[in-house]
């Protein structure tokens, strides 16, 4: 029944119940049964037959935009509101630090394509000097590895396993810098935060068991393609990248200190027994 002011107390309760019922984890705003005084009136009631018809619906309505869902598939949560421009600062600070870092990314793919079969895990590691001077990949599939190969200023390598031959290439700073060119770095993150070319989207849902911040970048000229980077909400780190198009996985992103071991990874091992070219 409506009161004096247009109010379907039917509408609230049936509000307030879906709200306990379906998310019962969520906080409800202060203003939520206000927002319905002012929307659901008597020129409104086509409209509430299929509202009632759909609580659950009513009730996720009632608290979008505080619900997130990672890329990962984590369940959704309850996320506090985000300041964009606070974000931005202290990612700005976070990676102040990481300048000179390795940064090693890690994605899986099932669907097939050039290394594996559809079905097949075929991980792909990737790891960038900061200055993207040098660059290395490898693939496994199905926990053997495929293909390895680096290059950088002094020279590259380029190992086959399952032909169980290796060689070499020559120094090549361009080389490695096309190759890694749609990377993120520290720095490259710190410059499109500053042009605001990367915006804070909000809460990202969780990342490896973390609660993170999603934030967006759309392509600047006709060769990019749109890219989502999730940052830790507590480190503001980045601990995940995707580009928006069909064939993208998400890659887990971790900074490695610039010590002797993580500088190593930065090329490709040559197992022995195999066979230069």
């Amino acid at each position: 029944m409506l009161d004096d002011n247009g109010f379907d107390h039917a509408l609230g309760n049936r509000v307030r119940t879906a709200l306990r019922t379906e998310v019962a984890d969520v906080t409800a705003p202060p203003t939520l049964l206000a927002d319905v005084r002012r929307q659901h009136t008597r020129r409104r009631a086509a409209r509430r037959i299929t509202f009632f018809a759909t609580p659950v619906v009513a009730a996720a309505i009632a608290v979008a935009g505080v619900l997130t869902v990672s890329d990962l598939g984590s369940a959704p949560t309850a996320a506090e509101p985000v300041n964009a421009a606070y974000v931005k600062e202290q990612t700005a600070k976070a990676l102040d630090n990481e300048a000179h870092d390795v940064l090693y990314e890690r994605g899986t793919d099932t669907s097939g394509g050039k290394y594996g079969k559809p079905g097949q895990n075929t991980v792909y590691e990737r790891w960038y000097s900061a200055d993207r001077s040098a660059f290395r990949v490898r693939v496994t599939v199905d926990g053997t590895v495929v293909e390895d190969e680096s290059k950088g200023p002094d020279g590259g390598v380029s190992v086959d396993f399952r032909n169980r031959t290796w060689r070499a290439t020559s120094p090549s700073l361009r080389g490695a810098q096309i190759l890694a060119e749609e990377v993120m770095t520290p720095g490259q993150i710190q410059q499109h935060l500053a042009d605001d070319s990367l915006k804070v989207v909000g809460p990202g849902g969780t990342v490896g068991g973390r609660p993170t911040i999603l934030l967006h970048r759309d392509p600047a000229g006709k060769a990019e393609v749109p890219v989502d980077l999730w940052v830790d909400d507590a480190s503001y780190l980045p601990v995940q990248f995707r580009y928006q198009q069909d064939d993208s996985v998400p890659f887990a992103m971790t900074l490695l200190t610039p010590t002797n071991d993580n500088l190593a990874l930065l090329r490709a091992v040559v197992p022995q027994g195999f066979h230069q070219q």
